[in-house]
């Protein structure tokens, strides 16, 4: 019930494409806080949302001894552009790593933790392949595949018409950004603990794409530890932001 009306709410919310949306607006903002805690996580938020949920996490992460990086992502990261998502992701990419180089070069962490929640999972798992010092990786309602996630995910059928309006395939999506996909950085994993929240009734992110994801980690040796429930997309973000394992 509640994934019904968040899908409802979100499309009837955010407008589908703007066209004066540059991929260099793609980051609104990177919080950080409690800088002098003893290890960094870093939070990819999920899609135009769950910002106090967000703050919920983070105030558990500072009592916890965390330092805690926060993205906010500009809603067009996810639009019907195949070329434009993906500028958009890489550059994410490219800031973010950039900015943990930095942090660690200032603070000298311990240990640093990526957290990726529902489409945060994407740039966690690009960011991951950039950047050396990641101690341990922690995936919320995230897939294995991107685009077969958003064309059939019930919150994203808008974006899946406008691409079918312009004559664009799930094969053709799927090849175009198979580079942003999680399941293709699992490799950057291995070794390090990696927590996964896996929905099995999820209808944002198939529940066979979260599985699909687990096998690639498990494959690639990352040291994975599951987390399920039946619980929808939307309850699972909020059980993980107030009580999930930090």
């Amino acid at each position: 019930m509640i994934d019904i009306i968040v899908a409802h709410l979100g499309s009837s919310k955010h407008p589908i494409e703007n066209p004066a949306f540059t991929f260099s607006q793609s980051i609104i903002d990177m919080r950080l806080t409690n800088a002098r805690g003893s290890y960094l996580t870093v939070i990819f938020p999920p899609w135009n949302g769950a910002d106090r949920l967000i703050r919920i996490l983070e105030g558990r992460l500072h009592r916890a001894g965390s330092a805690t990086l926060t993205l906010a992502l500009h809603g067009q990261i996810l639009r019907p552009d195949i070329q434009g998502v993906i500028d958009s992701f890489t550059y994410i990419q490219e800031q973010v790593s950039l900015e943990i180089e930095k942090l660690q070069d200032k603070y000298a962490y311990e240990a640093i933790h990526l957290t990726g929640i529902s489409i945060g999972t994407i740039p966690l798992s690009l960011v991951a392949q950039r950047t050396k010092h990641i101690s341990k990786a922690t995936f919320v309602v995230g897939g294995s595949r991107f685009a077969p996630s958003v064309w059939e995910g019930a919150r994203t059928q808008g974006i899946r018409r406008a691409f079918e309006d312009k004559g664009v395939s799930l094969t053709e999506l799927e090849t175009a950004w198979s580079g942003l996909d999680p399941a293709m950085s699992a490799t950057a994993l291995k070794g390090r603990p990696v927590e996964l929240y896996i929905s099995e009734t999820d209808t944002f992110v198939p529940t066979i794409y979260q599985d699909e994801l687990v096998a690639a980690l498990r494959d690639s040796g990352a040291n994975v530890e599951e987390h399920r429930n039946k619980t929808g997309h939307a309850a699972n973000i909020m059980t993980y932001c107030m009580k999930g394992k930090l």
